[in-house]
Protein backbone atom coordinates (compact mmCIF):
# COMPACT_ATOMS: atom_id res chain seq x y z
CA UNK A 1 0.00 0.00 0.00
CA UNK A 2 1.31 3.30 -1.04
CA UNK A 3 0.47 7.02 -0.03
CA UNK A 4 0.98 10.25 -1.77
CA UNK A 5 2.90 12.61 0.91
CA UNK A 6 3.79 16.18 0.24
CA UNK A 7 7.43 17.05 1.18
CA UNK A 8 8.68 13.67 1.87
CA UNK A 9 10.87 12.20 -0.23
CA UNK A 10 10.88 7.93 0.13
CA UNK A 11 10.91 8.11 3.82
CA UNK A 12 9.54 5.57 5.58
CA UNK A 13 7.17 6.80 8.34
CA UNK A 14 6.62 4.52 11.79
CA UNK A 15 4.07 5.32 13.67
CA UNK A 16 4.89 4.52 18.03
CA UNK A 17 1.85 5.23 20.19
CA UNK A 18 2.10 5.19 23.65
CA UNK A 19 -0.21 6.15 26.45
CA UNK A 20 1.03 8.06 27.57
CA UNK A 21 26.58 30.40 16.71
CA UNK A 22 24.23 27.25 14.29
CA UNK A 23 21.45 25.36 13.11
CA UNK A 24 21.39 21.68 12.57
CA UNK A 25 18.99 21.28 9.70
CA UNK A 26 17.95 18.42 6.87
CA UNK A 27 16.10 19.80 3.86
CA UNK A 28 13.27 18.16 2.18
CA UNK A 29 11.83 17.68 -1.24
CA UNK A 30 9.25 20.01 -1.79
CA UNK A 31 7.81 17.90 -4.43
CA UNK A 32 5.35 15.11 -3.86
CA UNK A 33 6.61 11.94 -2.90
CA UNK A 34 5.27 8.39 -2.71
CA UNK A 35 5.10 6.96 0.63
CA UNK A 36 5.88 3.09 1.07
CA UNK A 37 4.05 1.82 4.28
CA UNK A 38 5.94 -1.27 4.68
CA UNK A 39 7.07 -0.46 8.18
CA UNK A 40 4.90 -2.38 10.80
CA UNK A 41 3.51 0.09 13.53
CA UNK A 42 4.05 -0.10 16.78
CA UNK A 43 2.64 0.96 19.74
CA UNK A 44 4.55 2.01 23.09
CA UNK A 45 4.99 3.20 26.25
CA UNK A 46 7.49 5.53 25.51
CA UNK A 47 5.45 8.67 26.19
CA UNK A 48 6.05 10.60 22.71
CA UNK A 49 9.55 9.58 22.33
CA UNK A 50 11.13 7.03 19.50
CA UNK A 51 12.47 3.71 19.56
CA UNK A 52 16.38 3.49 19.05
CA UNK A 53 17.35 3.98 15.51
CA UNK A 54 14.70 6.22 14.94
CA UNK A 55 14.02 9.61 14.69
CA UNK A 56 10.55 12.01 15.22
CA UNK A 57 8.73 13.38 12.12
CA UNK A 58 9.43 17.05 11.85
CA UNK A 59 6.83 19.96 11.91
CA UNK A 60 7.76 20.26 7.77
CA UNK A 61 7.25 16.67 7.17
CA UNK A 62 4.05 16.14 8.71
CA UNK A 63 2.41 19.49 7.20
CA UNK A 64 0.98 20.47 3.91
CA UNK A 65 2.34 24.20 4.67
CA UNK A 66 -0.82 25.68 4.46
CA UNK A 67 -2.42 27.29 7.51
CA UNK A 68 -6.08 25.99 8.34
CA UNK A 69 -7.41 28.72 9.00
CA UNK A 70 -7.31 32.40 8.05
CA UNK A 71 -6.64 33.45 11.32
CA UNK A 72 -3.35 35.36 11.33
CA UNK A 73 -3.41 33.87 15.21
CA UNK A 74 -4.28 30.41 15.06
CA UNK A 75 -0.72 28.61 14.68
CA UNK A 76 -2.64 25.34 13.51
CA UNK A 77 -1.49 23.95 10.16
CA UNK A 78 -3.48 21.75 7.51
CA UNK A 79 -1.18 18.47 8.10
CA UNK A 80 -0.51 15.50 5.46
CA UNK A 81 -3.13 13.28 5.20
CA UNK A 82 -1.26 10.41 4.14
CA UNK A 83 0.98 11.05 7.22
CA UNK A 84 -2.01 11.61 9.89
CA UNK A 85 -3.53 8.06 8.35
CA UNK A 86 -1.49 6.27 11.02
CA UNK A 87 -2.97 8.11 13.94
CA UNK A 88 -6.32 7.30 15.61
CA UNK A 89 -8.79 9.56 15.77
CA UNK A 90 -8.13 11.38 18.71
CA UNK A 91 -4.35 10.62 19.05
CA UNK A 92 -1.99 13.72 19.30
CA UNK A 93 1.57 12.73 18.45
CA UNK A 94 4.86 14.45 19.12
CA UNK A 95 6.93 15.75 16.57
CA UNK A 96 10.67 16.97 16.36
CA UNK A 97 11.52 19.87 18.45
CA UNK A 98 7.81 20.46 20.33
CA UNK A 99 5.85 20.19 17.58
CA UNK A 100 2.50 18.35 17.38
CA UNK A 101 -0.10 16.41 14.93
CA UNK A 102 -3.73 15.93 15.69
CA UNK A 103 -5.56 12.54 14.68
CA UNK A 104 -8.52 12.96 11.85
CA UNK A 105 -10.56 13.79 15.04
CA UNK A 106 -8.80 17.32 15.10
CA UNK A 107 -8.66 17.42 11.07
CA UNK A 108 -5.12 16.34 11.16
CA UNK A 109 -3.93 20.06 12.80
CA UNK A 110 -0.48 20.14 13.11
CA UNK A 111 1.72 23.18 15.67
CA UNK A 112 5.44 23.46 15.15
CA UNK A 113 5.43 24.30 19.03
CA UNK A 114 2.91 22.08 21.75
CA UNK A 115 3.34 22.12 25.16
CA UNK A 116 0.76 19.75 26.14
CA UNK A 117 1.65 15.73 27.33
CA UNK A 118 1.48 13.55 23.81
CA UNK A 119 0.01 10.16 23.99
CA UNK A 120 2.07 9.29 20.42
CA UNK A 121 5.11 10.07 18.44
CA UNK A 122 5.46 9.69 15.06
CA UNK A 123 8.69 8.66 13.81
CA UNK A 124 10.64 7.31 11.35
CA UNK A 125 13.89 5.29 10.59
CA UNK A 126 17.08 6.95 10.74
CA UNK A 127 18.90 6.75 7.44
CA UNK A 128 21.09 10.22 6.71
CA UNK A 129 25.05 10.41 6.06
CA UNK A 130 27.36 12.77 6.79
CA UNK A 131 28.28 13.94 3.49
CA UNK A 132 24.17 15.11 3.63
CA UNK A 133 25.06 17.55 5.67
CA UNK A 134 26.01 20.96 5.04
CA UNK A 135 26.84 24.83 6.92
CA UNK A 136 24.37 27.78 6.00
CA UNK A 137 25.74 30.86 8.06
CA UNK A 138 23.47 33.25 9.25
CA UNK A 139 22.50 35.34 11.46
CA UNK A 140 18.64 34.20 11.89
CA UNK A 141 19.60 30.55 12.59
CA UNK A 142 17.11 29.22 10.10
CA UNK A 143 17.48 27.03 7.60
CA UNK A 144 16.49 27.61 4.36
CA UNK A 145 13.51 26.81 2.32
CA UNK A 146 12.77 23.28 2.08
CA UNK A 147 15.00 21.89 5.07
CA UNK A 148 14.02 21.04 8.33
CA UNK A 149 16.74 20.52 11.25
CA UNK A 150 18.36 17.63 12.02
CA UNK A 151 17.47 15.68 14.92
CA UNK A 152 18.60 14.63 18.08
CA UNK A 153 18.63 11.44 17.20
CA UNK A 154 20.34 11.94 13.96
CA UNK A 155 23.25 13.19 15.14
CA UNK A 156 23.60 11.04 17.76
CA UNK A 157 23.64 8.45 15.31
CA UNK A 158 26.33 10.84 13.55
CA UNK A 159 28.78 11.50 16.32
CA UNK A 160 28.44 7.31 17.26
CA UNK A 161 30.35 7.19 13.95
CA UNK A 162 32.94 10.11 14.41
CA UNK A 163 33.79 13.54 15.46
CA UNK A 164 32.97 14.55 11.27
CA UNK A 165 29.72 16.48 12.52
CA UNK A 166 31.61 18.24 14.93
CA UNK A 167 34.35 19.03 12.47
CA UNK A 168 31.91 21.05 10.19
CA UNK A 169 31.32 23.55 12.73
CA UNK A 170 33.39 26.95 13.41
CA UNK A 171 35.22 26.14 16.58
CA UNK A 172 33.00 28.26 18.32
CA UNK A 173 29.66 27.55 16.81
CA UNK A 174 26.46 26.02 18.94
CA UNK A 175 24.37 24.48 16.76
CA UNK A 176 20.62 23.88 16.87
CA UNK A 177 19.31 20.58 16.49
CA UNK A 178 15.54 19.27 17.54
CA UNK A 179 15.01 17.80 20.25
CA UNK A 180 12.23 16.02 21.05
CA UNK A 181 10.44 18.83 23.21
CA UNK A 182 12.26 22.12 22.50
CA UNK A 183 16.09 23.04 21.01
CA UNK A 184 18.95 20.48 21.27
CA UNK A 185 22.70 21.25 20.26
CA UNK A 186 25.98 20.81 19.28
CA UNK A 187 29.15 22.70 19.57
CA UNK A 188 31.93 23.16 18.23
CA UNK A 189 35.49 22.28 19.62
CA UNK A 190 36.14 25.28 21.42
CA UNK A 191 33.20 23.72 23.49
CA UNK A 192 34.30 20.01 23.41
CA UNK A 193 31.89 19.16 20.95
CA UNK A 194 29.23 19.35 23.89
CA UNK A 195 26.03 17.66 22.75
CA UNK A 196 23.03 18.58 24.86
CA UNK A 197 19.20 17.20 24.26
CA UNK A 198 17.63 20.20 25.53
CA UNK A 199 19.93 22.90 24.69
CA UNK A 200 20.26 25.95 27.10
CA UNK A 201 21.24 27.65 24.28
CA UNK A 202 18.08 28.74 22.79
CA UNK A 203 17.65 31.90 25.13
CA UNK A 204 20.35 33.28 23.11
CA UNK A 205 19.78 32.62 19.91
CA UNK A 206 22.02 30.46 17.32
CA UNK A 207 24.32 32.17 14.38
CA UNK A 208 24.54 29.46 11.00
CA UNK A 209 22.45 26.58 10.26
CA UNK A 210 23.86 22.99 9.67
CA UNK A 211 21.62 21.68 6.65
CA UNK A 212 20.39 18.77 4.29
CA UNK A 213 19.51 18.32 1.16
CA UNK A 214 16.80 15.74 0.82
CA UNK A 215 15.95 14.70 -3.20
Amino acid sequence: MTFSINRLNETKIMYVNSFGAAFVCVSIGLSNAVFAADLPIEKIGNLGACNDGQRHITFEEASTGKKRSTDPNDPGYVGDPGICSHLATWDIARLAGGGSMGGPGYQCSTFQDDSRGMGAALCTKIDIALTDVKVVDNNSGDCAEGQRLLTYNEAQDLLKKGNGLCDMLANNAVARLHGEKSDASLSGKDHNCHFQEASTQTSLGFGAALCVNLN
